[in-house]
């Protein structure tokens, strides 16, 4: 039996790309507002900015 559907990957806020299971991204709430961000490695170590998509708050 087989079940119709998808699942649906956390992207990062700085580059867009879907964070993968294994993958060691993070979540962690917005500074400004609380709302839930998540970042994959790559963005981490690079530090690339990123832009909250709910309050539009700026950071590293």
């Amino acid at each position: 039996m087989s079940k119709s559907g998808s699942l649906e990957l956390p992207i990062c806020v700085s580059c867009k790309y879907p964070i993968l299971p294994l993958e060691k991204g993070v979540n962690f709430p917005c500074p400004n507002c609380g709302y839930m961000l998540w970042r994959d490695k790559r963005c981490r170590k690079l530090a690339t900015s990123y832009k909250c998509p709910n309050c539009g708050f700026e950071g590293p």
